[in-house]
């Protein structure tokens, strides 16, 4: 029987650029540690990890250009 399942990562990717960043980075930090270590499992399991991110609006933005933009922010933190 198909697995009927993915790993659904909204919004992990960003450089934490507005009010109330502050507060939310540790809680972020938190719940990437937390997906990386369901990363691996899933690709073992053939369990699809799909990505969403609006990119503040930009939709036409590239992965490479998105996580400079994230590494190069105040909050910003090296990819877990």
């Amino acid at each position: 029987m198909p697995v009927r399942a993915a790993l659904l990562l909204i919004d992990f990717i960003s450089s934490v650029e507005f009010d109330g960043a502050g507060q939310l980075a540790p809680g972020a930090v938190e719940a990437a540690r937390h997906a990386q270590a369901l990363k691996p499992r899933a690709i073992t399991e053939s369990i699809p990890v799909v990505y969403v991110n609006d990119n503040s609006g930009d939709w036409g933005a590239n992965l490479d250009a998105v996580a400079s933009r994230a590494e190069r922010s105040a909050l910003g933190r090296p990819p877990v």
